[in-house]
């Protein structure tokens, strides 16, 4: 049986080297379900689906639409270029979708206790993601165009992530995980409580709404790297406040600063960059 699959594999990688515009729908070819997916796939020691290897080339030119992606192991997986794939996340093998790259995949089932840390959710469609039942809270590092919250994030660790073209993200900093949100790009994002104690080094505020911060009382008085587009300053700045390499286009920063403080800085970033 495994000879005649792999022959099976061979006539489908070399024939569709010859209809590059065209997809083939591997269901329409007469076999039982069950062969179709031996065709298409290996299984490893553990149970996982992964795609055949000869079908390299061919992949790209099948229509999975009737295709069931149940176990099949999607961790670190690129499905950009794909064509009709539709996945649940509670059938993948281990709810695991970290690193993954979702363009034009269908979601259709729930996330609960789904892997989405670095997933990359551009140009995938249905992903309701309750950032409360997703594994560990961890949307650390993902990208979440195209994604709809439904949800609180409460004890969420976003460090890294981006928010940029998500819906319904409404963010209390002094919820989130460890009160950090470095490096996180926060476009879309409604903010709903004080950064008193948050960690905003390297974040870009650039498209959210209502950034109230006073920087006399975020973490270690740091706006390092930080770009503050849209942001709302409530307090006063002095020579405490690390303002490295800070973008401050688009905040009210000129209104609230004084000619001694920014003289100030400027002789301090002087002698900083003098080190380096």
């Amino acid at each position: 049986m495994s000879y005649s699959i792999n022959k099976v594999r061979e006539v489908i990688e070399q024939e569709l080297e010859n209809y590059k515009d065209k997809l083939l729908d591997l269901t329409k070819l007469g076999y039982s379900y069950d062969i179709t997916e031996k065709i298409l796939f290996d299984y490893d020691d553990l149970g996982a689906k992964k795609f055949a290897p000869i079908l390299r080339k061919a992949l790209l030119n099948i229509d999975f639409s009737n295709i069931n992606f149940e176990h099949f192991n999607c961790d670190n997986f690129d499905f950009s270029h794909f064509h009709g794939v539709k996945i649940d996340p509670q059938t993948i093998f281990g709810k695991n979708l970290s690193d993954t790259i979702c363009n034009g995949v269908e979601f259709i089932g729930s996330f609960d206790n789904s892997i989405v840390r670095g997933t990359d959710f551009t140009g995938s469609i249905g992903a309701k993601i309750d950032p409360q039942t997703i594994f560990g809270k961890n949307l650390s590092d993902t990208i979440c165009n195209g994604v709809e919250f439904i949800g609180s994030f409460d004890s969420v660790d976003i460090r890294g992530t981006d928010f940029t073209g998500s819906v319904g993200a409404k963010i209390d900093p002094q919820t989130i995980y460890q009160k950090d949100i470095s490096d996180t790009i926060c476009n879309g994002v409604e903010f709903i409580g004080s950064f008193d104690g948050v960690d905003v080094v390297g974040t870009d505020f650039t498209g959210s709404v209502d950034a109230k911060i006073d920087p006399q009382t975020i973490s270690e008085k740091d706006l390092s790297d930080t770009i503050c587009n849209g942001v709302e300053f409530v307090g006063l700045f002095d020579a405490s406040i690390k303002v490295f390499r800070t973008d401050f286009k688009g905040s009210n920063y000129k209104q609230i600063i004084n000619i001694e403080t920014n003289i100030k800085k400027k002789i301090k970033e002087l002698f900083y960059n003098a080190k380096i």
